[in-house]
């Protein structure tokens, strides 16, 4: 079984607040579970003003996720806001992989050993694969009139 916790801020002006605050709606009792990740999704805007690395830093788990223009959960929803979902669980492990930089000519490559690196101590195959990309500061778009 697996237990979310989910949790809101749109707090950007004080990332030791937005931690607090995002602390205390998840309410972890994570030391009863023997696994958990955090998966955070936010504006760019959370890593510039350092929550990211308080976040990660106060939390007993990894952290992974993604950058966006918008985030919600039940909580709440905004663009200058974050959102950060927490997974707990007795029976299901959570393991995380970085790869190398992935383009077109090394993307088989760089994919099949991210996957031989995170599923190397295990004897079972995964059940699910989540991937992000990396934190994206800027987007440019191109248009056709």
């Amino acid at each position: 079984m697996i237990n979310v916790r989910n949790a809101h801020t749109d707090t950007l002006s004080n990332a030791h607040v937005a931690v607090e605050e995002i602390l205390s709606q998840l309410k972890l009792d994570i030391y009863s579970r023997t696994n958990a990740i955090a998966i955070i999704s936010c504006n760019s805007e959370f890593i510039d003003n350092g929550f990211v690395d308080l976040l990660s830093q106060a939390l007993p788990c990894e952290l992974v996720g993604i950058t966006t223009v918008a985030s919600s959960t039940a909580v709440g929803m905004g663009i200058f806001s974050c959102s950060v979902s927490v997974l707990l669980s007795d029976d299901v492990t959570f393991v995380t992989a970085y790869s190398d930089s992935i383009n077109t000519d090394n993307m088989d490559r760089v994919i099949d050993a991210t996957y031989k690196n995170a599923s190397a101590d295990y004897r079972e195959k995964p059940a699910m694969i989540l991937t992000y990309a990396p934190f994206i500061f800027t987007v440019d778009c191109a248009r056709s009139e």
